[in-house]
């Protein structure tokens, strides 16, 4: 039976909370309001004898494609449901003049990891899901000068000093219900987009480990009342991870970013 791969639809809610499961992370799928909001744009599911066997979700930028979901049903794996819902995605980019792709997978997935690296994508630096209560911001170190966590005011600026492909700021501010902070000594060292909802933040980037502290401090007052969960993606930065966990953060997740360039046939 042939595969149809179709842009997602309201209809798909119950699938996708289905096979978000398969993600293996530790928090609950979207609601229906935010899913149709935010990810039935970029939605894309491969469908087999009317029965949908996986789904994928990205997010096209200026220059890069940004995929952040993809999950196959258990009884369609190893089928090609993957390949063709990336290979699907990859025109899409290219056509919208994106020229590289990238991703985050579990550090367990093997068998993804071989298909990313057969489109040519290549693993370019660790990350870690962190997940700790408000109250251990108090036991993490403060740095040894003065920093101003504020409202978020240059994108390029920050993407720059930060390495964050082109437009995806501007991408989190256009969602809504999220919080953009910068730390800032005269230039940018700290930046995060925090979703109270979730509650979490990513990015989370530091110029240096310490400065995690006032960043959080400068987070905290937008949190939901009562609510003394957080999870921050600690990426490519070790020293903050191994940090946060001597402060009492435990470690939900291990992943690999990929990157790479989108084909051009």
């Amino acid at each position: 039976m042939s595969l149809q791969l179709r842009p997602a639809e309201a209809r798909d809610y119950e699938t996708y909370v289905a096979l978000f499961a398969e993600l293996g992370v530790d928090h609950p799928p979207l609601s229906r309001e935010r899913w149709l909001a935010e990810m039935v744009p970029g939605g894309r599911c491969a469908e087999r004898g009317g029965v949908v066997v996986g789904y994928c979700y990205f997010q096209a930028l200026k220059e890069a494609g940004y995929v952040r979901n993809l999950t196959v049903a258990p009884s369609a794996r190893r089928q090609g449901v993957g390949r063709a819902l990336m290979e699907q995605v990859a025109r899409e980019l290219v056509a919208g003049g994106a020229r590289t792709w990238r991703l985050n997978v579990m550090a367990q997935n093997v068998p993804a990891m071989r298909l990313y690296e057969s489109l040519r994508m290549r693993p370019v630096y660790r990350s870690n899901v962190m997940r700790f209560t408000w109250n251990l911001v108090g036991r993490l170190p403060g740095p040894a000068r003065t920093l101003t966590a504020r409202e978020l005011a240059d994108d390029a600026a920050v993407e720059s000093a930060f390495g964050l492909p082109i437009g995806q700021l501007a991408t989190a501010r256009q969602k809504g219900g999220r919080v953009l902070m910068e730390l800032y000594d005269g230039g940018v060292c700290g930046v995060a987009v925090f979703s109270p909802d979730f509650p979490g933040a990513f990015p989370f980037r530091v110029k240096h480990p310490t400065f995690a502290r006032p960043l959080l401090d400068g987070l905290r007052p937008h949190a939901r009342p009562g609510e003394e969960r957080l999870g921050v993606v600690v990426e490519d930065d070790d020293a903050l991870a191994d940090l946060l966990v001597s402060a009492g953060a435990t470690v939900q997740a291990r992943m690999v970013h990929y990157e790479g360039p989108l084909p051009v046939s």
